[in-house]
């Protein structure tokens, strides 16, 4: 285990959402957005780490021209590692075809987590805007 593992965000805030939600759906929406998360230093453990969620949809990567390409976060290795956990995946550039693939998944009680320490494109905004029309 490396010596920072303790502190992948995306570890702990899923692990805490299914303690808090053992009985519901948990949902990640990531974007790889900070230099570590951009980069494939941790894509091992973000396979663990999102293993935790029912289904994953990660944005586009952050700036990836200043990484060399063998250097970046690998989207469609990890979803090829958690589909084989029989996880559903999706990764996206365009935030309106994360909120395609995921709206229709929905069930009641299931729960959302966007995780970027960015704007996300306002993913926020857009995907309440589109749960609450189903609503109506």
């Amino acid at each position: 285990m490396p010596p920072y593992w303790g502190y992948i965000p995306s570890r702990v805030t899923l692990n805490g959402l299914n303690k808090q939600f053992p009985n519901n759906r948990i949902w990640a929406v990531f974007e790889p957005r900070t230099n570590t998360t951009r980069s494939n230093i941790f894509q091992q453990e973000m396979v663990i780490s999102f293993a935790q969620a029912f289904g994953v949809a990660i944005g586009k990567i952050n700036r990836p021209h200043l990484l060399k390409k063998e250097e970046r976060f690998d989207r469609d290795q990890l979803c090829i590692e958690l589909k084989k956990q029989h996880k559903a995946t999706f990764y996206h550039d365009n935030i309106e075809e994360i909120i395609n693939w995921l709206i229709p998944q929905v069930q009641g009680g299931d729960k959302i987590v966007i995780m970027s320490n960015g704007g996300f494109d306002d993913i926020h905004t857009k995907m309440l805007r589109r749960l609450e029309k189903l609503k109506r």
